[in-house]
């Protein structure tokens, strides 16, 4: 506390120089420069404060840090505070009862001391700075998963994901909000026409996951690929299971797109491997979706994928072929095709 206090205090320096906001998000005027983004996690142990926006959330995160350092105190010098103040407590309960409103207050001033210096109610000291006890002190202690930059040996990988970045969070639990999975996916070798080879969204779901199967994709069938079809009811992006999010890899291992599907971005490569890894060549490049870039449904949906004819669906287009740049038009060609047409299907494993 010593040290942050020599360089946070303007008074501290040795001199009456103030902080200004630059000083603590940017290059400033001062020598003894703050860096927020190293120090924001250190100010939130002490206190509410998680975003150093201005010398003022510092002046708040310093008088915070006091409080703290006093409560450390109280409890290093008389380790059995605690059980002083428990007493203390059911006394000022009975005068509060009988209407003594002095009291009833100063019950209710000790209630907050003690939840800060006995947070578990067990009436074993424990000066937290805040409901998350001795979290960002440095160590992983009892309850905790990590603390800081200290992940205790684990990783994305370590917690069942394929990869990204594993980081500690303010409650010193895993913050796993930057791993992902890496997940397959492909385009069939061959096109299907509505409704002779699929009546349904399950019918579709089936075509993929049997070809997933056979191409050896599932692990015996513990891994789920579903078609990339919206119809009236449902939209492709919320019913195949982890669509927005993760990578994406054809079945050769190429990286199809990072950051899940239906952003409206561009794919960094075309989806033109089947299941076995063979490279469409030639036929036609048409695949049924239903769905925009967004991953939203579209109203063209062959009645539901019932089919008739007269209606038509959405399609996309294989996004051309190996090497090439490609666009958002992998899903929505802005067009639409007979029925009874075959048209090819992207098959995408939920995880």
């Amino acid at each position: 506390m010593a040290k942050l206090e020599r360089v946070c205090d303007p008074l501290a320096l040795g001199t009456l120089a103030e902080h200004s906001d630059a000083d603590v998000l940017g290059t400033g005027a001062l020598d003894q420069q703050i860096d927020a983004m190293n120090l924001e996690a250190l100010c939130e142990s002490f206190s509410d404060i998680a975003t150093l926006d201005g010398a003022q959330a510092w002046l708040g995160c310093i008088a915070e840090a006091a409080i703290c350092g006093a409560r450390q105190s109280l409890l290093a010098a008389y380790p059995r505070t605690v059980e002083w103040m428990t007493e203390l407590r059911t006394g000022l309960a009975v005068a509060a009862a009988a209407g003594d409103d002095a009291a009833l207050d100063a019950r209710d001033e000790l209630d907050d001391l003690l939840s800060t210096l006995d947070p578990d109610g067990d009436l074993s000291p424990n000066p937290s700075c805040r409901s998350n006890g001795s979290c960002s002190n440095g160590s992983i202690d009892v309850g905790e998963q990590c603390d800081g930059g200290d992940l205790g040996g684990a990783d994305c990988q370590s917690l069942g994901y394929d990869d990204g970045a594993l980081r500690c969070g303010a409650d010193c639990g895993y913050d796993t909000g930057g791993c992902f999975f890496v997940k397959k996916i492909f385009v069939t070798a061959v096109g299907y026409r509505v409704p002779s080879d699929f009546s349904s969204l399950i019918e579709a779901d089936s075509i993929c996951q049997g070809l997933a199967d056979a191409a050896g994709l599932t692990g015996g069938g513990s891994v789920s690929f579903k078609a990339w079809l919206s119809d009236d009811d449902q939209s492709a992006i919320d019913r195949i299971a982890g669509a927005s999010e993760g990578s994406f890899i054809d079945t050769t291992g190429r990286t199809v797109k990072r950051g899940g599907l239906g952003d409206g971005q561009p794919l960094a490569y075309g989806i033109v491997r089947d299941a076995s890894g063979v490279e469409w060549s030639g036929g036609s490049d048409r695949v049924w979706t239903a769905t925009d870039r967004f991953g939203v449904k579209r109203t063209s949906n062959c009645r539901n994928w019932v089919g008739d004819v007269s209606p038509t669906s959405v399609y996309g287009a294989i996004s051309g072929v190996a090497g090439s740049v490609h666009s958002e038009r992998w899903t929505d060609a802005m067009g639409a095709a007979p029925c009874s047409a075959a048209r090819r299907l992207y098959c995408v494993e939920e995880r």
